[in-house]
C-alpha cells in the first residue's frame, strides 16, 4: 500500500507542476483519482480499531513506521495544502482531507518530539495562511472540512504543544475571528459549527494541564480574551433566533 499512496502523491505533484500533458478535463479526472487514492491509503483501517467505517471521524492514524519518511517530509503537507489553494471543489475539499488525516498521524510515529513539533508549525503555518486570505473557504465543502481540521487539530494535540509554536498567539486570534462569523452566519454552516465548538471546549479544558513555563507568555490570558468573545457571540445567536 505505501508504493499506492507514493504514487497518489507523486501524480498531484506532477499535476501540480505541469509535469503531466493533459486537457483540464483529463486533468481534474487525474487529479480526483489521485486525491482519492491518498485519502483512502491515509485512512486505511492499519490495526483493525475501527469497526465503523462510516465515522467521520477516525481518530489517530495507525501509520506503518516504514511511512514515517513520506508523512514526516515537509513537501508532503505543503503539497496538499498547495493542492487545495489552486484548485476548487470537489478536489480541494478532497486534499483538505488529506491534510486532515495528515495531521491526525500517531505521536510514536516521529522518532523524536523535536521532530513532531516541526510537523506542528508547518501544520500551524497552513492554517495560520488560510485564515489569514480566507482561502476557498467561500465553497461549502472546504470550509467544513477546514471546521473538521481545526476540530482534529485539538484532539491530537496538546495545548502545551501549540502554545510553543511561532505565531500561535496569531492563530488564537485568526481562530476565534473565524469561529465568530462562522456564528453570525450559522444558517450556512449548522452541519460544522459544532467542530468549532468542540476546538474551544478542548483548550479551555486544557488550560490547567499547561505549565507556566511552557511558553507563549501571557497564552491563558490571551485564550481567556478569545473564548469570551466567542462565547459572548454564541449566546447573542441563540437568543437572537
Amino acid at each position: 500500500m505505501f508504493k499506492v499512496f507514493q504514487l497518489g502523491l507523486t501524480t498531484l505533484k506532477q499535476l501540480q507542476t505541469g509535469a503531466i500533458s493533459a486537457d483540464p478535463r483529463q486533468q481534474g479526472i487525474l487529479g480526483d483519482q489521485a486525491l482519492s487514492l491518498t485519502v483512502r491509503c491515509l485512512s486505511f483501517d492499519f490495526i483493525g480499531t475501527n469497526p465503523d467505517e462510516s465515522v467521520e471521524d477516525v481518530g489517530t492514524i495507525q501509520a506503518p513506521t516504514a511511512w514515517r519518511t513520506v508523512l514526516q517530509d515537509p513537501s508532503t503537507l505543503q503539497l496538499l495544502f498547495d493542492f487545495y489553494a489552486n484548485t476548487t471543489p470537489p478536489q480541494s475539499s478532497r486534499a483538505m482531507e488529506a491534510v486532515i488525516l495528515l495531521c491526525s498521524v500517531r505521536r510514536s510515529l516521529f522518532p523524536t518530539d523535536k521532530d513532531r513539533a516541526l510537523f506542528l508549525g508547518r501544520l500551524m503555518d497552513g492554517i495560520r495562511e488560510l485564515l489569514s486570505n480566507q482561502t476557498g473557504l467561500q465553497h461549502q465543502d472546504n470550509y467544513h472540512q477546514f471546521c473538521r481540521l481545526l476540530g482534529r487539530l485539538k484532539a491530537n494535540y496538546q495545548l502545551s504543544e501549540l502554545v510553543k509554536t511561532e505565531g500561535y498567539l496569531e492563530w488564537l486570534e485568526l481562530a476565534a475571528n473565524f469561529t465568530t462569523q462562522s456564528i453570525r452566519n450559522w444558517q450556512y454552516s449548522t452541519n460544522s459549527i459544532h467542530y468549532l465548538l468542540a476546538l474551544w471546549g478542548r483548550l479551555v479544558a486544557a488550560v490547567p494541564y499547561v505549565r507556566p513555563d511552557a511558553g507563549a507568555q501571557g497564552h491563558t490570558q490571551a485564550l481567556e480574551k478569545q473564548v469570551l468573545t466567542v462565547c459572548e457571540e454564541y449566546i447573542n445567536s441563540m437568543l437572537a433566533v
